[in-house]
């Protein structure tokens, strides 16, 4: 009888492999698709953004180089 019931277990499974697994694709493309968008907002840098990083970069060398402990180490 447990021989019974594991084989129609397996052909059930079998039937259902299909389904099963295109549901699993379509679930596993929606997360990463959603991945992918956080991925190119977090990518996404504006002009004014990158102005001021430059900017903030050239301050603290200006102020790294005027210190005149820094020149003389």
């Amino acid at each position: 009888m447990l021989t019974l019931m594991a084989m129609r277990w397996n052909q059930q499974k079998v039937s259902n492999l299909a389904t099963s697994l295109s549901r699993r694709y379509l679930k596993t493309t929606k997360a990463l698709e959603k991945q992918l968008q956080n991925l190119e907002t977090m990518k996404a840098v504006t002009e004014k953004q990158l102005e001021d990083w430059i900017r903030d970069v050239n301050e603290w060398a200006e102020t790294t180089t005027n210190n005149p402990r820094d020149a003389a180490a």
